[in-house]
């Protein structure tokens, strides 16, 4: 068929044993089985979807770290190669080799040549592709963790939270696209403006109607126009005087630096003169000198003690003129700082002084203010309720086409209930009844061998309803492990085993691992392909299956380390 996922060879290689495990599929109906457990049937039926990229629930003796898997398929007829070692997978296909490190990288892959996009919403609340499991989820039971009431044969499913990851289904149904996901988002995010708008504009009616309240009451008490007329004339007085201030306070820091300045030379000039001091003292004590360097004695001559003198005489006189200039310097600072302090009193005076109608300058400035902050209210008033009528309508577009979504949910709900009746009555489970409205992913319980029953509806159910939703879309090979389990009897087996092999008629590849097939399957199995499992208990993997395939093992071997060169 040409819209089909095939798989074609499975090859697990142990590298440190040189063991493996080769495994032919057919197109239709393969059949793994064996007379006992723990041959390896389970193993062989986990690795086929591990090979694409899916987590699955291996027990810890499998060892995967020294295992590498090889899975041939093909895809609309196209040959694909998969090969696996730990978190890397490489593909090969006609265009070359593919190394993939991520889950996100491989969906994006898969998405691709299996023309599907899940779309999930992440606990972050972005929507991102999902992992391969969710391309594959409908189409593998796990022989464990597959017959319980939530299906759950992969693992880490809980990365998505359960109520969002249930929208994986209807992608599968061709319902929802990536611009679902884009959608969502975009509600989310309008209904967060919206409310912030709706809360911006009752906090603006609020205190717009406080501010008109207060100012209606403000203008009964006062004459505005008097106010007005007083308010700017005192203003303008006010920032006469508050100018010369600024002037005067300029002027006196210059003051000050000009003193400091004085004070500092009168300083230097004392230090200077302490020195000359020094050493006309030292010359009266010793008019002698010896030379420090021949030991000769000289008189200190006349001159150099007038010469010192004339200096000491020359720094007083100095130091006087300082003296004077910084007198007349204080003189000046007096007269600035006393019309700086009068000044500076007027203003305070300005600040608080009265006009007829009783109402001070700092009442003044609150009206006025209060007229500013209602006219600047009154336009963000007006810009957020045009954003609100502006962002509802795109809420409510967006809602329109979220509607015909859920609308078409809704209806692929309904005949997915339809089809489930019939088929747990096809599979002989008469205690479930359904509720009037179920979705898809809807939780069913029943006691015993009934619950692997039920399950066995529910996927099919599920296929079925995709057949008939479309026929474009890739089908994928359902791979069914155990489905005897649950002490089912006799009867109830032979049943199951009829159902999946015959009468369900899905287009599918399907792969089936049963113990004991022959046993309880009554028809003709010409055309299955039967592989039979007779190795020894958890020996799966054996040197013999090594030998016989040495060179294709070492061929993928090679091309994988060429991909992660």
């Amino acid at each position: 068929m040409v819209n089909q996922m095939t798989f074609k060879k499975l090859i697990i290689f142990d590298i440190e044993a040189k063991t493996s495990k080769t495994i032919n599929f057919y197109e239709g109906i393969n059949i793994i089985t064996s007379k006992d457990n723990q041959l390896g049937k389970s193993t062989i039926m986990k690795s086929l979807y591990y090979c694409l990229g899916s987590e699955m629930f291996f027990s810890d003796r499998l060892n995967l770290k020294t295992k590498m898997h090889f899975l041939e398929l093909e895809i609309k007829g196209k040959p694909y190669l998969f090969l696996r070692h730990g978190k890397i997978i490489v593909v090969k296909d006609r265009n070359g080799l593919h190394k993939f490190n991520s889950a996100t990288e491989l969906s994006h892959f898969l998405s691709e040549i299996l023309e599907l996009k899940v779309m999930l919403e992440s606990k972050g609340k972005s929507y991102v592709i999902a992992p391969p499991v969710f391309t594959f989820l409908p189409y593998y039971i796990d022989q464990d963790y597959g017959w319980t009431p939530e299906l759950k044969s992969f693992d880490n499913l809980n990365q998505f939270d359960k109520n969002k990851r249930k929208y994986y289904s209807y992608y599968h149904l061709s319902l929802l696209n990536e611009e679902f996901g884009e959608f969502q988002i975009q509600k989310k995010t309008l209904e967060i403006k919206i409310k912030e708008l709706l809360l911006a504009l009752q906090n603006a009616t609020n205190l717009l109607e406080y501010i008109n309240n207060t100012l209606t009451k403000f203008k009964k008490e006062i004459d505005l126009e008097f106010l007005r007329i007083e308010y700017e004339n005192t203003l303008v007085k006010y920032k006469k005087y508050s100018f010369d201030l600024n002037n005067l306070r300029k002027n006196l820091i210059k003051i000050n630096e000009e003193i400091y300045k004085i004070d500092n030379i009168i300083n230097n000039l004392n230090e200077s003169q302490k020195d000359h001091e020094k050493v006309i003292k030292n010359i009266k004590k010793n008019l002698e000198v010896e030379c420090p360097n021949c030991q000769s004695i000289f008189e200190v001559q006349a001159k150099d003690v007038f010469r010192i003198n004339y200096n000491i005489s020359d720094l007083d006189s100095s130091k006087i003129e300082l003296i004077d200039l910084k007198e007349k310097v204080l003189e000046k600072k007096q007269k600035v700082e006393k019309d700086y302090y009068s000044l500076n009193e007027l203003l305070h005076k300005i600040e608080n002084e009265k006009v007829k109608s009783e109402i001070t300058f700092d009442e003044v400035l609150r009206f006025k203010g209060l007229e500013e902050t209602q006219q600047k209210l009154t336009t963000e008033y007006l810009f957020n309720d045009a954003e609100l009528k502006k962002e509802k309508k795109q809420l409510s577009r967006i809602n329109k086409q979220l509607k015909s979504w859920n609308d078409s949910i809704d209806k692929a709900n309904e005949s997915y209930r339809d089809i489930l009746e019939y088929n747990l009555h096809l599979f002989n489970t008469k205690e479930n009844d359904l509720p009037s409205k179920i979705e898809i992913d809807h939780t069913i319980s029943a006691s015993g061998s009934g619950q692997v029953r039920v399950n066995l509806a529910r996927i099919y159910s599920f296929l079925q309803l995709k057949e008939n939703t479309s026929n474009s879309h890739i089908r994928l090979p359902l791979l069914i492990d155990s489905p005897k389990g649950g002490e089912q009897s006799v009867s109830n087996s032979e049943l199951i085993l009829s159902l999946i092999t015959d009468k369900m008629e899905l287009p599918n590849q399907i792969i089936l691992a049963t113990i004991d097939f022959d046993s309880f399957y009554r028809g003709d199995v010409k055309d299955f392909n039967l592989i039979v499992l007779d190795n020894p208990q958890y020996s799966l993997l054996n040197t013999q299956d090594y030998l016989s395939n040495e060179a294709l093992i070492k061929q993928y071997f090679e091309l994988y380390w060429l991909a992660c060169k």
